[in-house]
């Protein structure tokens, strides 16, 4: 005989609908409520008709489903969001909260460097909002990991820039990224290309893009020995020196040369590893508003699946970028 939701609903003694929200890991179903069904489930064997979840997927998303209060994007920063409109991070958090919302999840920004918010604030809000998931957002400076019941949750990263707990992760292809750029940038041997990095951006990748550099560099001269440094000067001194010579780095660098009175085309060219919203630039285009998208269908995913906690061996979502031409 078929295992349906009606014959746990039978076991459990509930209704069918609760035992459908239930396997879905949905909040409005107490957590032990939920652990009683998903237990009944296991013991009768039951599996979901995997043409019938298909149905329910694209009945959910061809109609505006109820939204419910159910997720958290953890933002490494104060109120007002701390990007630029239209920067990779701000990306990330569209995608994502769009996604969400197709899945019936309201995902709601939560400020972790609020004036007042620690730890136990944190688990206070997880708990009485019965958050079953969170996106961890990309950070830019040296934010420890905060505190969170991870045996509870269903937990998703964005980015490597936080190197611990091992969690299931969801970012940009750098090494892909640092690739097309140098395929992109002609090999002509005059003038000299150097990759130069602030600290903070290398660490955040993992060296991704100067461990690939160097790689390169061996083979062709004009690649010279990167950058990676705190200190604009650094990098102001050695492009002042080079009249023409090509930048390859962050617009944070870019940023350097132009408040030091360097232009681009006139003094340098640049080759932005990352162009953000700048159409005027030429470089690698991550795809900011996929991996939020992604990140989401991750942690929904997981939520879904009752997998909570550290995995044993957690799993890395590598998005491909785009190259721009920038306007002239």
């Amino acid at each position: 005989m078929a295992i349906t939701l009606q014959t746990i609903a039978d076991k459990v003694g509930v209704t069918r609908a609760t035992v459908s929200m239930a396997l879905r890991n949905d909040p409005k179903i107490s957590a032990a409520r939920r652990e009683d069904i998903q237990a009944a489930a296991r013991e009768l064997g039951y599996r979901p008709n995997p043409l019938v979840s298909t149905l329910m997927t694209h009945l959910r998303q061809t109609k505006e489903p109820p939204l419910h209060t159910g997720l958290l994007y953890l933002v490494s920063g104060t109120r007002p969001l701390p990007w630029p409109t239209g920067s990779t991070p701000h990306l990330n958090l569209i995608g994502a909260t769009k996604q969400a919302a197709r899945h019936g999840y309201r995902l709601e920004p939560l400020w972790i460097r609020e004036p007042g918010m620690n730890d136990a604030r944190f688990a206070k809000i997880i708990k009485s909002r019965k958050i079953p998931g969170i996106i961890v957002g990309p950070k830019e400076d040296a934010l420890n990991f905060p505190e969170l019941p991870l045996e509870e949750l269903s937990v998703v990263m964005i980015s490597q820039s936080f190197h611990s707990p091992r969690l299931d992760r969801v970012l940009t292809n750098f090494h892909a990224s640092i690739h097309l750029a140098m395929e992109k940038i002609k090999s002509d041997p005059h003038p000299p290309v150097r990759l130069i990095l602030p600290e903070k951006h290398d660490r955040n990748v993992q060296h991704a893009w100067s461990a690939y550099y160097l790689y390169e560099s061996f083979r062709k001269r004009n690649y010279k020995s990167p950058i990676i440094t705190q200190d604009p000067n650094e990098a102001v001194e050695w492009v002042a020196a080079h009249p023409g010579c090509t930048v390859l780095a962050t617009n944070l660098v870019l940023m350097w040369l132009n408040d030091a009175g360097l232009s681009e085309k006139e003094h340098f060219n640049f080759v932005s590893l990352n162009v953000e919203n700048r159409s005027d630039l030429t470089g690698v285009k991550e795809p900011g508003l996929a991996v939020g998208a992604v990140a989401a269908d991750t942690v929904i995913s997981r939520i879904q699946l009752n997998m909570t906690g550290s995995p044993e061996n957690p799993h890395t979502t590598l998005l491909e970028p785009t190259w721009q031409v920038g306007e002239e």
